[in-house]
């Protein structure tokens, strides 16, 4: 099947999940999302990026650790999931998060704001900046180009 043909079908899936996604997904992910924030160590005043967000269980905890003095980005595929995470975000008033549908593996983001973060044991999903040293856990290794 052609990407592009692949992407519009798994964006329509997401969308059309997004309802059921945090009732089915939220308690069998909650493990994994947790030691995932506890490997990322997020810091105070981190940029954090939350790649492929969904409706932003991992986010909305990142911006927490991150507080006021650091910036968090989610994005994913789907607009649906983008608005569900968006909306969990103004309801805990994190006016430092901030949403945007994207496709992994073309991420907009500006160059030279987020690098790999190579001393990471779990590089997967979030991307931090700490003292300055910009670093990203990508979600997938084709991100890697994209970002540098």
């Amino acid at each position: 099947m052609e990407a592009r043909l692949q992407r519009r079908i798994q964006r329509y899936g997401w969308d059309k999940a997004v309802r059921y996604y945090e009732q089915y997904w939220g308690q069998q992910l909650a493990l994994a999302q947790r030691r995932l924030l506890e490997m990322a160590a997020i810091q105070p005043g981190e940029w954090v990026v939350d790649v492929a967000c969904g409706t932003g269980l991992v986010t909305v905890r990142a911006a927490a650790s991150v507080g006021p003095a650091g910036v968090v980005v989610g994005t994913d595929i789907s607009a649906q999931m983008v608005a569900s995470a968006y909306t969990v975000a103004v309801r805990h008033h994190l006016r430092h998060t901030t949403f945007a549908r994207m496709d992994a593996e073309e991420l907009q983001l500006l160059d030279g704001t987020f690098k790999p973060r190579r001393d990471s044991p779990f590089f997967t999903r979030l991307a931090l900046k700490r003292r300055g040293d910009l670093s990203i856990l990508a979600k997938i290794d084709a991100l890697q180009s994209v970002i540098n």
